[in-house]
């Protein structure tokens, strides 16, 4: 039985700011099928409710919202990029995931 492997993607996603420590994740299982890749991430400002892509972006799809684990549990609540941070705007990352093509 093969486990996940969690590697962690880039440095502090809060470094500097003064909150948390944050970091992204992916989680590769090398016993398991290929899965549909993440082909685009944006970010939302929940306090102007604005998003912002990276890279360009096709109108109309769904994304999700990327999920925290707090001493090895999943939480409910979606991770706030700027937790911790005095007075700051609550910053949420989004994934999409295009279909692979078969």
């Amino acid at each position: 039985m093969y486990g996940v492997d969690w590697e962690i993607i880039g440095g502090d996603l809060n470094d500097e700011a003064g909150g948390d420590f944050i970091y992204l994740c992916v989680a590769r299982d090398p016993g398991s099928a290929p899965t549909d890749p993440i082909s685009n991430v944006r970010t939302y400002n929940d306090n102007d409710k604005d998003y912002f892509y990276p890279y360009q972006h096709e109108l109309n799809t769904s994304y999700g919202m990327v999920n925290q684990k707090i001493n090895g549990h999943w939480s409910s609540e979606h991770c706030d990029l700027n937790n911790g941070c005095s007075g700051s705007d609550y910053i949420y990352l989004h994934w999409f995931k295009r279909e692979m093509v078969k």
